[in-house]
């Protein structure tokens, strides 16, 4: 099993147990520190779904660490990129989202309350703010910030400044009043979701919704995380399965594609996923809204793009894609 499947982007030092079985976890992050409370945190009847945790250790305010039970599964990640020995057809993925479903409808009616808009707005809108100023800080592509329209693969595109006004009006008035607290994961990507003989573990929770620390936050922003891995695809992105191509003036397109690397294979197995998705969470029993989770979705994407400051070009196919979801869900 590779060690991503354990340890997030933000974890710096890790050991394995091979004998007993176990991995700690160390860094100096509130990424881990919040994680730690989230564990602590999970309800009894939920404990099941996590690895255990068996010690950990926040005194110590400039080094945090964990010791969790070693899971040897893959993530539905490494499936949908063929990375499994075993192929999942339709009727798999489609088992596979039902379950989720069940599993975070469980999570988002357990304790369910109005949640405090303070933490939505925090989430949605301020995050998205701050992350999208410091990508434009970052010098990377100022032709992406110039202007209200670019072009995204030959498609006239609204650029943030020109669509936020629109979008920031929408999550105001349905998205943040409309909060709804249960509990939640956090990043609820198929990297961070184990699958092995039809068992579903999950890991590396985020520990915080905005001012909120521990397992409480909006299901929606769940449900979101898991279409992104689905729809423009998190995995191809953080595995470099794409491909851009930069604009060198306004008037050019801005491209990006999954890159020689996306094979018929992986085409299929990405369909029957997002297929299997749109069937369980948009038009089967209680649909959630294709428009929110579309939007959230869209902010995600948008936020994520600072902290890959390893690979400018992923960064500009991500920040690429969250442009799109803005503008298409506006149009939903």
């Amino acid at each position: 099993m590779e060690k991503s499947q354990i340890i997030t982007r933000a974890c710096n030092d890790w050991e394995r147990d091979w004998t007993l079985g176990t991995l700690t976890k160390k860094n100096q992050t509130i990424r881990l520190r919040n994680e730690i409370r989230y564990y602590r945190s999970i309800p009894w009847q939920f404990e099941v779904l996590f690895p255990r945790m068996l010690d950990a250790s926040v005194w110590d305010e400039s080094d945090h660490w964990m010791k969790l039970e070693y899971y040897n599964y893959l993530d539905l990640g490494q499936y949908l990129l063929g990375r499994s020995d075993w192929h999942l057809d339709y009727s798999d993925w489609l088992s596979i989202m039902q379950h989720l479903r069940s599993i975070l409808d469980r999570w988002a009616n357990h304790d369910k309350m109005p949640g405090f808009s303070e933490d939505a707005w925090e989430v949605y809108v301020a995050e998205t703010v701050i992350e999208n100023n410091a990508f434009r800080e970052q010098d990377i592509a100022p032709l992406l910030f110039e202007g209200d329209w670019i072009l995204i693969n030959d498609r006239p595109t609204q650029t943030f400044k020109a669509i936020w006004p629109e979008v920031e009006a929408y999550l105001e008035k349905e998205i943040i009043l409309t909060y709804q607290e249960g509990m939640i994961h956090g990043d609820c990507n198929f990297s961070n979701i184990l699958y092995g003989g039809n068992v579903l573990r999950f890991i590396n929770p985020r520990g915080s919704f905005g001012t909120m620390f521990g397992v409480r936050g909006d299901p929606r922003y769940d449900v979101a995380k898991l279409y992104h891995s689905v729809d423009v695809g998190y995995e191809f992105f953080t595995n470099d399965i794409f491909a851009v191509t930069k604009a060198e003036n306004p008037s050019e397109s801005w491209k990006w594609d999954y890159g020689k690397q996306y094979n018929p294979n992986i085409w299929r197995d990405k369909t029957h996923a997002l297929s299997a998705f749109i069937e369980v969470f948009f038009e089967g029993e209680n649909p959630v809204s294709k428009k929110d989770i579309t939007l959230i979705e869209g902010l995600i994407c948008v936020s994520e793009c600072p902290h890959h400051h390893e690979n400018p070009d992923r960064q500009i196919a991500m920040y690429l894609a969250g442009l799109q979801l803005l503008n298409k869900a506006m149009q939903l």
